[in-house]
């Protein structure tokens, strides 16, 4: 087991994550190595990227302001 020391301003927050952590039925320091871990594990995943969204990098121009006035307008008419 390695010790840890945290500074944290807030004594609210302090005081929160305990009673939350005694909710929880486990101690502070599981409560955060938990947290840890899901960080670790999230940092550790592979991303997967598709072609479709890789594509949306570069989406094009972006429509004049008139061209979005009659979008939105027909938007309008097709709901009425």
């Amino acid at each position: 087991m390695t010790k840890l020391t945290l500074s944290i301003q807030n004594k609210e927050k302090v005081e929160w994550a305990k009673r939350y952590a005694n909710l929880q039925k486990t101690s502070l320091s599981r409560l955060i190595e938990n947290y840890l871990d899901a960080l670790n594990e999230f940092d550790q995943r592979e991303i997967f990227i598709s072609e479709r969204l890789k594509s949306l990098r570069h989406p094009g121009k972006r429509p004049t302001n008139k061209e979005m006035e009659r979008h939105l307008e027909s938007r309008r008419k097709s709901r009425k």
